[in-house]
């Protein structure tokens, strides 16, 4: 459609601009006091342009700029003389610029009348072409066509369309293969059904209800470990409690219950003289007069070697 109406309008231009300027010039040829009137005005004008134009090459040519053999990079010869040939034809210019300009119009003018017909190219230049539909839907059709003619996108469509022909013709759909797709993807629709499967149950009947004999190792090393923290640490009862706390909770087992724990407290004598003394279950120790030394004396018991006393009075 752009296309079209693109063709047709640029066709109607064409043809107005190519009569109108024939009727001017049998108008000027008839009349041809008027087209010394204007070439008085014009050919001087551009005269001095060109003049100006090779005037201005010559010199950079030869007298400003040192030859390049490889013509890569512009070397500046005679900066002086380049910087008053400069200065003198800035006034020069501004008076020229007014001719320059009207030329310029008319050859933009006559581009974009003769480039009219064609959609792919855009008589707004490089900033604005997106302001020109003509050129915006030339673009576009020629993208969907490079995407519709893709060959490795063909070859693909066309592997896929003889795969479904097979399938349908040849192939039966096999009913255990959908079904088992119409149990995964509900699967991953409902999350709470994977517990009711029968894999899942098998599984849970395989774990053991009863403790293990690794289990039990387990339990017995920990026990051991709070044992010790005990004896060290009596006088911090908080972080045992809290250490055995966390011990317990990592082991998620069913644990038999254990028996109740002998007091470990010391039993002081009632009648407590100089000479009398302190037991405990494993350890004895002896309280003397006060010019003797004060060290603890051990009962030989197989754990008496786990305890260590200081020398202090007691």
């Amino acid at each position: 459609g752009y296309a079209i109406g693109y063709l047709l309008w640029g066709y109607l231009i064409l043809f107005e601009v190519s009569l109108v300027s024939v009727i001017i010039v049998k108008f000027l040829i008839r009349f041809y006091f008027l087209a010394e009137n204007i070439a008085k005005i014009v050919l001087p004008l551009l005269t001095i342009y060109l003049l100006k134009r090779i005037l201005i090459w010559y010199l950079c040519r030869y007298f400003v700029t040192k030859d390049d053999p490889t013509h890569k990079r512009f070397v500046l010869k005679n900066r002086k003389f380049y910087f008053i040939l400069n200065h003198f034809n800035f006034f020069f210019d501004c008076f020229l610029g007014s001719f320059v300009c009207f030329m310029r119009m008319t050859k933009s003018s006559l581009a974009a009348l003769f480039f009219m017909p064609r959609l792919d190219y855009s008589i707004f230049g490089r900033f604005l072409e997106r302001k020109d539909m003509g050129f915006i839907s030339y673009v576009s059709f020629i993208h969907m066509e490079v995407n519709q003619t893709h060959p490795v996108k063909l070859a693909f469509c066309e592997l896929l369309r003889r795969s479904l022909l097979q399938m349908c013709h040849k192939e039966p759909s096999s009913k255990k293969i959908r079904n088992k797709w119409f149990v995964f993807y509900t699967l991953i629709k409902n999350p709470s059904l994977r517990r009711m499967r029968k894999g899942f149950l098998f599984k849970q009947s395989l774990v053991p209800k009863v403790e293990t004999f690794e289990h039990f190792m387990r339990r017995q090393k920990r026990k051991i470990f709070d044992e010790k923290i005990k004896r060290r640490s009596k006088s911090v009862p908080c972080i045992t409690e809290e250490i055995l706390e966390e011990e317990k909770s990592i082991l998620n087992c069913r644990v038999p219950p254990t028996p109740p724990k002998r007091n470990r407290f010391i039993n002081y004598n009632k009648d407590a003289n100089l000479n009398s003394t302190i037991s405990t279950e494993n350890t004895t120790i002896s309280l003397s007069s006060p010019n003797r030394n004060y060290q603890p004396v051990f009962s030989s018991s197989p754990i008496a070697s786990q305890y260590k006393f200081s020398n202090r009075i007691i």
